[in-house]
């Protein structure tokens, strides 16, 4: 009879991990079901990425070399892509509150409340916290630092 490096019962434990890790690797990437859930992700990715690239950081883009609010706003975007955010994401060109044009993306809640990301503050806030105006629908194409 050949003798095993490993017993049956040690295995047995492998084998479990391996799935256990497995399966909190889906919770862990699971879409979020709660607003709760959804709000925790969009706050995340709204602060870390103003936190990472403020406005006005240089970076090489071909033209100004400069991250303006609908460039931070695409990476925002792509984060977004990238934790497989299911509900929808819309973007829009407004006038801030001191009347200078800035783009800041909205989001759907799971429970269809909406939310606005923003360059200009670290916390998402409805429509109407942020002072902004003439909200008109525009395109920002996904970026990458």
């Amino acid at each position: 009879m050949i003798k095993s490096p490993i017993s049956f019962r040690g295995f047995v434990l492998i084998a479990c991990g391996v799935a256990l890790l497995a399966f909190w690797s889906c919770v862990a990437n699971a879409a979020p079901q709660t607003d709760r859930e959804a709000m925790r992700l969009i706050n995340r990715i709204n602060r870390d990425a103003n936190i990472e690239i403020p406005q006005g950081t240089p970076w090489n883009d071909g033209r100004d070399g400069i991250w303006n609010c609908e460039e931070v706003a695409g990476l925002k975007l792509s984060r977004l892509a990238a934790a497989e955010y299911p509900h929808r994401v819309r973007s829009y060109r407004v006038n801030t509150s001191w009347g200078e044009p800035h783009a800041v993306l909205e989001e759907e809640l799971p429970s269809g409340k909406r939310v606005v990301l923003d360059s200009l503050s670290p916390w998402t806030m409805t429509r109407d916290q942020t002072g902004h105006t003439d909200w008109r629908p525009t395109y920002i194409r996904r970026q990458e630092p």
